[in-house]
């Protein structure tokens, strides 16, 4: 992993984003500055990604104080991103591609806050969920990353999905390896 110069581990809170339509970033630089949590704690908002998808957008978001805007960085950078974080959003208006993030930081054990859809309550039941309404997110922000029993229920979440999706793969390659064989 390579270190993201601009940032200290553990005072950020990471977005990591494609810069499409479903990723809800206003909103999500919206409750962070509802939250004050930048101006309380000093945890920054680095949101990953390229940004000249939505240039307008991201130009009103790099003037946000605390908002940090990466570009688009090396696997290496992210996982470092990822491994460090206090805390990663996930959250988009369409659920499947919320997985990859949600496993990203489960790999890494970084907890996470996540939209509350169905899928995602059954998978990565957390506290810390919320949904698209003024203040949802704004309101878990802060707990997330400092109550230690959030953090802990969290983290005990990603460690049970990281086993299940071993164990899955391992069930995969095993049921594709006896298709090869006949």
């Amino acid at each position: 992993m390579e270190p993201y110069k601009y940032v200290e581990p553990g005072q950020y809170i990471l977005v990591p984003a494609s810069w499409a339509y479903d990723e809800p970033l206003e909103f999500m630089v919206r409750e962070y500055t509802m939250s004050r949590i930048y101006e309380k704690w000093g945890y920054k908002l680095v949101i990953t990604g390229n940004h000249k998808r939505r240039e307008k957008l991201a130009k009103q978001i790099a003037n946000v104080k605390g908002v940090i805007l990466t570009g688009f960085v090396p696997d290496a950078t992210y996982h470092w991103l990822v491994a460090n974080a206090a805390l990663v959003i996930v959250a988009t208006t369409r659920e499947y591609t919320m997985l990859r993030a949600v496993w990203d930081a489960a790999l890494h054990e970084t907890p996470v806050v996540v939209s509350r859809t169905k899928t995602l309550e059954v998978e990565v039941p957390t506290p810390c969920m919320f949904n698209y309404r003024e203040g949802s997110l704004a309101s878990i922000l802060e707990p997330c990353i400092e109550n230690e029993e959030w953090r802990s229920q969290t983290k005990q979440t990603l460690k049970e999905l990281k086993k299940r999706s071993i164990q899955r793969l391992e069930n995969l390659k095993v049921r594709l390896k006896e298709l090869l064989e006949t």
